[in-house]
């Protein structure tokens, strides 16, 4: 059994949440062995109904699968959980772009984490977090669910 979970800020009506429910739905459609949850801040009008569990971000604290977070917030916090075997940082959008009162140590501390290695959502996304902060451990485009099949196994 592969035990991951994403940690999402909310599950509703954003491009991020579709997508990820989308491709997450794919993957437990064909591939059984696959148990994967979402831990979300904020919930809202679901769009996309999930056939896998949706948790309060809070419990990812005793959670003991692979864990990825895909925002800032959720990355910070998956730092000081104990629970997860494994952590890494699926970014999705380039955050530090839209909001310009992070100041550059708080992000250093998610980007330059050697705990939380980085996940690149497109080739030209890679490219500019290798410039910018580290080279990606891998590229999932747009939460590809064989894409992401492959990677979970590699990592379990």
């Amino acid at each position: 059994m592969y035990k991951f979970g994403f940690l999402i800020d909310a599950v509703g009506t954003s491009q991020h949440s579709i997508y990820l429910t989308q491709q997450v739905n794919a993957l437990v459609s064909q591939k059984p062995d696959y148990a994967p949850c979402l831990f979300y801040r904020d919930f809202d009008k679901i769009v996309e109904p999930p056939l896998f569990a949706l948790l309060n971000c809070y419990e990812t604290w005793s959670f003991d699968g692979i864990a990825i977070a895909t925002d800032i917030y959720s990355a910070n916090l998956l730092l000081g959980c104990p629970g997860p075997k494994k952590r890494f940082f699926y970014v999705w959008n380039m955050e530090w772009a839209f909001r310009p009162q992070n100041m550059y140590a708080d992000l250093a501390k998610v980007y330059l984490n050697d705990k939380l290695p980085l996940i690149a959502r497109s080739k030209y996304h890679a490219d500019i977090l290798t410039k910018i902060w580290q080279p990606p451990v891998a590229i999932l485009e747009e939460f590809n669910h064989e894409q992401l099949a492959s990677f979970i196994k590699e990592q379990s």
